[in-house]
């Protein structure tokens, strides 16, 4: 059996450990390689600040050999070492780091960096790493669009501690939440990311070795435009269409044709000269409504079929992209169930197959992809959005499960997905362990990832307990039979589908309602003896504590118990109120209101 090295994470592939310890403690300076970038500097010059507080002498960067002071890490660069890679070797006094590139010399930097924090400067393991990372693409998607948009602060952080976990692609996942010129109606009330921020963010982004992929909506989940007359002539149907399966109604499709072409091709010109990758996520997922009923495609759909006028203007998508000299990115979700569409696919277009639940992202599906030689991303999820508190289990399975069929069958890189649906009411703690594991797992998917994300989650985003709390909050509905798809179970028996007949109120036993009691209770007396030390991730914590215990209570009186209803509109709306007050602490107001009606709308009609 393997065994692994877990001091450090994202896990080393390979680590051979050495018979003695090497004392750094008369150390001083940090060496740069020759033709360092100035990403490269500035990352070596932030290392040493962070390990400065370990060294008598203090900590140093430089890009020569100092005539004084002894050398903590020599960085030599050698081209033989895989993109990203590196090597850490101890020597007599200190360490030497060889890479490639700069960004392998930052992660070889922060490997021994977490070693020092671990064990100081005076007796640090010695031992040999080669390392390298399984998937060339280790990228995070955030829903900003439904609702939360974060302040640039808390973007900026949250890059930095993407940049910790090796991930080298953000995505911002946008609808309607980027200040397009003359187009105020649909994003005024929303506190969208501006061009300017844009082009910040993207060089923050570079400076950390991230790639900042442009994401926009290009087909469907257009609603937030289509609700105004000024774009209703866009819309595949004139009025909202039930989608039978979800028993949902849907009005965000545009009809592929002229008009749709030089609505996107407007909003590309604006938005895509903000960035500077290469590559466009267009989406195109979930276009359930195109050519159904009286749909402006239903006659299009019917003299051909609903899977070709879908691929033509997919294509046509496709050139409008080309058009910027960049490659686009598409959900598969569509595509997937046509595979003989899958195989005319263009070269230069990356198919990122989706989803969410333990066996969703199978080699079956990845073969799909790989064997008609299409580059494409797997793309599990935080497992966080409609749930208030995640779903530990799945969210851990679903990751590794990613990772590990990717890898076999020839996956360009791995997407994690950390979508807001239904007001975005999860917390940014909540996803913390999903970001470590996901980070992880794209590094390393054979290493334990899953019996560390919560410490690494603890190290990197600075909260020491967190990591743990939140998968076990996460576990806690675990104790019913009831399986809840792509939502968890508290937050469907708490949201406005809450009723008499919602299957997940009346699925669960008595016994299994008293457990989840329990199992709430002891979750809230582990938060006190392992309460986090910020202040506003323990008001998170507690706040989505409440929300659980406000649909445990809900659930109880539908089953026909008895509760202070008044008494629990009264919890419910000071929950309210701390919700909005944590959600200013990290966001922008826009979407806010929403999130609100969306969490007001449990206490409705019951």
């Amino acid at each position: 059996m393997k065994k692994f090295f877990e001091e450090i994470y994202p896990v080393p592939h390979a680590v051979k450990r050495l018979r003695r310890t090497v004392d750094c403690s008369a150390c001083r300076w940090l060496v740069m390689p020759e033709g360092a970038g100035g990403a490269l500097k500035e990352r070596v010059r932030e290392l040493a600040r962070r390990l400065d507080r370990h060294f008598p002498q203090g900590m140093r960067a430089s890009c020569a050999v100092p005539g004084a002071g002894e050398v903590f890490a020599r960085l030599r660069r050698d081209a033989a070492v895989k993109p990203e890679g590196y090597s850490l070797k101890a020597r007599t006094h200190g360490f030497e780091i060889v890479a490639s590139s700069d960004a392998g010399f930052f992660y070889g930097l922060d490997s021994l960096a977490q070693l020092v924090d671990r064990h100081g400067a005076a007796a640090l393991p010695g031992l040999e790493i080669d390392d390298a990372p399984d998937l060339t693409r280790r990228g995070y998607m955030l829903d900003i669009s439904r609702d939360k948009v974060p302040a640039m602060a808390t973007l900026k952080k949250m890059i930095d501690q993407l940049a910790a976990l090796r991930y080298n692609e953000l995505q911002l996942y946008v609808e309607h939440t980027f200040e397009f010129a003359g187009d105020e109606t649909v994003w005024r009330d929303y506190s969208p990311i501006t061009a300017a921020e844009v082009m910040e963010l993207d060089e923050y982004c570079s400076r950390r070795f991230i790639e900042l992929v442009p994401n926009l909506n290009s087909f469907g989940h257009l609603d937030r435009w289509l609700v105004h007359p000024e774009y209703a002539s866009l819309a595949e149907h004139a009025k909202p269409w039930l989608y039978k399966p979800w028993n949902s109604y849907m009005h965000g499709v545009i009809a592929p044709g002229p008009e749709a072409e030089a609505f996107i091709a407007r909003l590309y010109d604006e938005y895509l000269p903000n960035f500077t990758s290469d590559y466009v996520n267009i989406g195109c997922d979930e276009t359930f409504e195109l050519g159904q009923g009286d749909g402006r495609s239903a006659e299009r759909c019917q003299k051909t079929s609903q899977s070709q006028v879908y691929f033509e203007f997919l294509n046509t998508l496709f050139g409008l992209v080309r058009s910027h000299g960049r490659k686009a990115m598409f959900w598969g979700d569509i595509i997937k169930s046509h595979p003989e569409l899958i195989a005319g696919l263009p070269p230069d277009v990356t198919a990122l197959e989706w989803g969410y639940e333990l066996d969703n992202l199978s080699n079956e599906n990845c073969a799909k992809f790989h064997s008609a030689g299409v580059r494409y991303y797997v793309c599990p999820g935080t497992s966080t959005w409609r749930s208030f508190c995640g779903r530990t289990g799945v969210m851990l399975g679903n990751i590794e499960n990613a990772a590990r069929d990717g890898l076999a069958e020839g996956a360009a890189g791995l997407l994690l997905t950390d979508w807001g649906d239904c007001g975005h009411i999860q917390y940014w703690p909540v996803s913390w362990p999903g970001i470590a594991m996901g980070g992880g797992a794209a590094w390393y998917a054979a290493a334990p990832n899953r019996e560390l994300a919560a410490e690494a989650a603890d190290r990197v985003f600075g909260c020491a307990g967190a990591g743990h709390l939140v998968m076990e909050m996460g576990r806690i509905a675990d104790v019913t039979d009831v399986k809840v798809c792509n939502s968890g179970l508290f937050f469907h028996v708490f949201g406005k589908l809450g009723d008499q007949n919602n299957p997940f109120v009346k699925g669960c036993s008595e016994a299994e309602v008293r457990n989840l009691g329990e199992r709430l209770a002891a979750w809230r007396q582990s938060f006190d003896l392992a309460c986090p030390a910020d202040p506003l991730v323990r008001d998170e914590l507690l706040n989505t504590f409440e929300l659980m215990s406000l649909a445990l209570d809900k659930m109880k009186f539908l089953r026909g118990g008895r509760i202070d209803r008044c008494a629990w509109r009264q919890k419910l709306e000071h929950a309210g109120m701390v919700h909005r007050r944590l959600w200013l602490a990290r966001n922008r107001v826009g979407g806010l209101a929403d999130s609100l009606v969306w969490l007001r709308a449990g206490g409705l009609d019951w």
